[in-house]
This record gives C-alpha cells, sequence and structure tokens, in this order.
C-alpha cells in the first residue's frame, strides 16, 4: 500500500503536548468503508477549523479564523490527534466568547477509484473537544441506500 506510506496514525498525547487548543478525535470506520478503503489504499482526512465569533464583524464576515489542520490517517479505528493551533494573540483578543472548532472528514480521493464515504462531524467549542474526544464515525455511502 504505497498509496499510505505518507499517512500518519496520530497516537494519542496527554496534557501539555496538547497545548492550549490540541484535542484528540475518536475516529470509527465501519468494515466495509475499512475494508473498501485499505484494498485502494485510500484514507481518512480529518480537518479540524477553529474560529471565534468577531468582537467587530464586518459586513458577513462575523468569525475570525485562528487556525485548522488536515490530517490524513489510515481508514482504522483510533484516537487521532489534533495538534495545538498556536492562534496569534492578535486574533485572540478580536472574538468574543470562546473558540469554536468545526470538525470534518472524508475518505482521500482519486480520479481513477472514486469512494464515496460520509463522515458524520462536529461543531462546538474548543473545551467541548478537549474535554471528551469528538466522535467521527465513517461509512460508505452505500451503506446508507435501501437495498434494491
Amino acid at each position: 500500500m504505497t498509496a499510505l506510506a505518507g499517512m500518519t496514525a496520530c497516537a494519542p498525547r496527554t496534557g501539555a503536548d496538547l497545548g492550549d487548543y490540541g484535542f484528540k478525535v475518536k475516529l470509527t470506520v465501519s468494515p466495509a468503508a475499512k475494508a473498501k478503503l485499505a484494498a485502494a489504499g485510500k484514507g481518512i482526512q480529518i480537518l479540524a477549523v477553529v474560529s471565534g465569533e468577531a468582537l467587530h464583524p464586518i459586513g458577513w464576515h462575523g468569525r475570525i479564523g485562528l487556525g485548522n489542520h488536515l490530517i490524513t490517517v489510515t481508514p482504522s479505528d483510533q484516537m487521532v490527534v489534533i495538534p495545538d493551533i498556536d492562534p496569534d494573540p492578535r486574533k485572540l483578543v478580536e472574538i468574543k466568547g470562546k473558540p469554536t472548532v468545526i470538525i470534518n472528514a472524508w475518505s482521500t480521493r482519486a480520479k481513477d477509484t472514486p469512494i464515496p464515504v460520509t463522515c458524520s462531524m462536529f461543531s462546538g467549542p474548543v473545551d467541548e473537544a478537549r474535554s471528551a474526544p469528538p466522535a467521527i464515525h465513517c461509512k460508505l455511502t452505500a451503506e446508507d441506500q435501501p437495498a434494491t
């Protein structure tokens, strides 16, 4: 599986290693999706985007981006570490309330063998993600379709 050579399964870390904005995600993948993705040399990409509500919104821009991480992992059940984003302190003083995170996941893409995968998502305060790892589950889109 040379296509997976660049992927990293993130080992769980604890405490200060995660910084102020790092957290873990509990990724689960259905058996059918695991098998199909692994056979095609594909992985799962997880994107975590951290932002805050702007103190002084300009037009429809009501959020200030604080940072993001895109991580590619093997299609397996695992704890994935989302590292600290280390936001710019100048941006932190421009938000009201606490930062939030949106976590999305999808299969890695290739034109030759697209594999439609559906993954759950998480949206909530970073503090919530830090206190309990958000659960993200991925499965083949076809698993949602009724048999014909």
